[in-house]
C-alpha cells in the first residue's frame, strides 16, 4: 500500500463529518473467538450435519451435498445448498432453523478483545455481515437489522448508535441472508438498496475480515455492478493479509478501479491487523470499565446508597471514604455493572485510576487517558470534549487522595471544573 492511500484512510477516519463505514466479515468473529466462530462455509457444513442428525431420511442428501461442496466449492454451490438446508429445517420461520442458528452462532462470546477494541477505537460506524453477537457484546451497542430502514437511516446519519447487521441477526432468523430466497429479498427491497447504494457513493468503506469468497457474495456483486456506472463513488478499502518485502513493508496488490475496491495490505500475519488499526486510530483508545469483581460481599447497604445517589435527579458528586484495603475500588467497580447505573449512563462511563497521579497535571493526564486519548498528544481541554455533550456521564476517580494530598488547591480547582461540566456525575474513592 502506498503512503498516499494510508494517509487518505487516516484522514477519512479523522473526518468528523462522514467517517468510513467499517464492515466486519467472518474473519473478525473468528479472531475474536480464537477460531470458535464458523466461516460461512463452516456454518453451511454445520447445517448439513444438523439436517442429517434430525432427519434420517436426509442422509443421502447430506452425503450428496458434502460431495458437491468438496468437488466444486463455488459460491453458487454454497448458496444452492444453503437454500436446501433452510428448507429442510422448515424455513427461516421454523423453530428448527432458529435453534440451529442459536447453537452455532448465538452462543458465541469474545475470547479476546484486542481486535474488537482496535475497531471501536477507530471511532467509525460499524456494520457486519456476520449473524453473531460478538460485536454487540464487545461494544454494548444494540443490533440494527437491514430490514429496519428507519433505524438504518438514523445510524448512517449518526443519529443512532448501534451495530448494523447487513445480512441479518440470529435472534431474527427471518432477516438472515443465507440462500437464494433471502438474497432475493435483499435484491427486491428497494429502500434497503437505496440506502446501500447511497452509502457506497458518499461514504468510504473499510472491509475487515472479508475473504475473496466473501466479496463474491451476490449482495456485494450487485453493488459492484452498480458502482461501475459511478466513477465518482467513494473508495472501498479492503484490508488484506499479504506479502511484505525484506524491510517489512507491504508489497502492493492491484486495485479494482472499476469497482472502487482498493486492497490494503496490513501485514503478513493476521495478528498484524490490530497494530495496523491502532496506527490509523485518531489517537484514541476504547474507554472501558475494569472487569467486574468476582466477589463483593457485605456492602449491600453501601452499594444501594451509592447507586441511589448516582441515579437521582441531575448530576451527582459522590465520595466513598474508607481506610486502605477495605474494598473501595472493588465496590466502586461493582456498582458500574448495576442495571440502574448502566441504564442511566450506558457506555458513557469512564474510570480513571489516580494511584500514581502525584500532581494535578498527572491527574489530568490519567483522566485524559481514561477518556480514550493519548495524554502525550491530546490537550486536557480537547479530551473533556468527550464529556461536554450534555448526556448523562459518569467519571470515576479512583484513589483521589493521591493527588489531593500533594496539590490540594490545584486538585480542588480541577474537581470544580469537572463538576461544572453539564451532565457529568463524579464518583471518587478516597483513602482516609
Amino acid at each position: 500500500m502506498s503512503d498516499y492511500l494510508y494517509d487518505e484512510i487516516k484522514k477519512a477516519i479523522r473526518d468528523a463529518a462522514l467517517k468510513p463505514l467499517v464492515v466486519c466479515g467472518a474473519g473478525v468473529s473468528i479472531q475474536a473467538t480464537n477460531g470458535a466462530a464458523p466461516t460461512w462455509s463452516g456454518l453451511i457444513r454445520s447445517g448439513i450435519e444438523r439436517v442429517a442428525n434430525i432427519d434420517a431420511a436426509a442422509a443421502a442428501w447430506a452425503d450428496q451435498s458434502r460431495h458437491k461442496l468438496a468437488t466444486d466449492p463455488s459460491p453458487t454451490n454454497w448458496i444452492t445448498i444453503a437454500d436446501e438446508l433452510t428448507q429442510k429445517l422448515g424455513g427461516s420461520g421454523n423453530a428448527e432453523f432458529a435453534q440451529w442458528l442459536r447453537d452455532f452462532v448465538g452462543r458465541l462470546t469474545p475470547a479476546r478483545n484486542d481486535l474488537l477494541d482496535a475497531i471501536r477505537a477507530l471511532g467509525c460506524p460499524i456494520a457486519t455481515t456476520n449473524y453473531d453477537d460478538i460485536l454487540v457484546k464487545a461494544t454494548n451497542l444494540l443490533p440494527i437489522c437491514w430490514d429496519d430502514h428507519a433505524g438504518t437511516l438514523e445510524f448512517l446519519r449518526g443519529e443512532r448508535d448501534g451495530i448494523l447487521y447487513l445480512h441479518g441477526h440470529w435472534r431474527s432468523p427471518r432477516t438472515v441472508v443465507l440462500g437464494t430466497k433471502s438474497y432475493d429479498s435483499h435484491a427486491n427491497d428497494e429502500r434497503r438498496n437505496f440506502l446501500q447504494r447511497t452509502t457506497a457513493l458518499h461514504r468510504p468503506t473499510i472491509l475487515l475480515g472479508s475473504s475473496e469468497d466473501g466479496l463474491s457474495d451476490p449482495d456485494f456483486a450487485r453493488l459492484d455492478q452498480f458502482l461501475t456506472n459511478w466513477p465518482e463513488a467513494s473508495r472501498r478499502y479492503w484490508f488484506v493479509r499479504g506479502e511484505v518485502d525484506p524491510e517489512g513493508l507491504p508489497k502492493p496488490v492491484a486495485s479494482d478501479l472499476a469497482h472502487h475496491l482498493f486492497p490494503v495490505v496490513f501485514g503478513d500475519r493476521h495478528e498484524d491487523l490490530v497494530s495496523f488499526l491502532h496506527g490509523l486510530a485518531p489517537q484514541t483508545a476504547v474507554p472501558r470499565r475494569p472487569m467486574k469483581p468476582e466477589r463483593c460481599f457485605g456492602r449491600d447497604h453501601d452499594q444501594d446508597e451509592l447507586i441511589a445517589a448516582l441515579t437521582g435527579v441531575g448530576p451527582a458528586a459522590v465520595v466513598l471514604f474508607g481506610i486502605g484495603g477495605i474494598g473501595k475500588t472493588t465496590l466502586a467497580t461493582n456498582i458500574l455493572y448495576d442495571e440502574a447505573i448502566e441504564a442511566r449512563f450506558d457506555d458513557r462511563q469512564w474510570f480513571a485510576d489516580l494511584t500514581n497521579a502525584k500532581s494535578a497535571d498527572q491527574m489530568r493526564a490519567e483522566i485524559t487517558r481514561a477518556l480514550g486519548f493519548d495524554p502525550g498528544q491530546t490537550t486536557f481541554d480537547f479530551a473533556l470534549s468527550r464529556l461536554r455533550s450534555g448526556a448523562p456521564s459518569l467519571l470515576v476517580l479512583d484513589n483521589l487522595e493521591t493527588p489531593w494530598n500533594e496539590e490540594r488547591r490545584s486538585v480542588r480547582g480541577l474537581l470544580q471544573l469537572l463538576a461544572s461540566t453539564e451532565g457529568v456525575s463524579l464518583f471518587a474513592t478516597f483513602r482516609g
